[in-house]
C-alpha cells in the first residue's frame, strides 16, 4: 500500500498540522495512495485510510499497522 504523511515535526518529537492540509489528502487518495498518517487533526477523505498520530513515535508505529 502506499502511504503519505503529513506534519510538521517539533523538537520534542511532537507533529503539527501543515499548511493546506485539507487538501492534501483528498490529493493523495486521487493520485492512488490508500493510507495517509497526519496530526491529530480534522482530516477526512474518501478512498483512503486516514490514521492519525500526535507524536512521531506513534507515527513510527502506525507504520507498522
Amino acid at each position: 500500500p502506499m502511504l503519505v504523511c503529513s506534519a510538521v515535526g517539533g523538537l520534542a518529537g511532537s507533529l503539527g498540522p501543515v499548511p493546506g492540509r485539507a487538501r492534501r489528502v483528498p490529493v493523495a487518495a486521487r493520485l492512488g495512495y490508500t493510507r495517509a498518517i497526519v496530526p491529530n487533526t480534522k482530516v477526512t477523505a474518501t478512498g483512503i485510510k486516514v490514521r492519525k498520530a500526535s507524536t512521531l513515535r506513534e507515527a513510527i508505529s502506525l507504520l507498522a499497522s
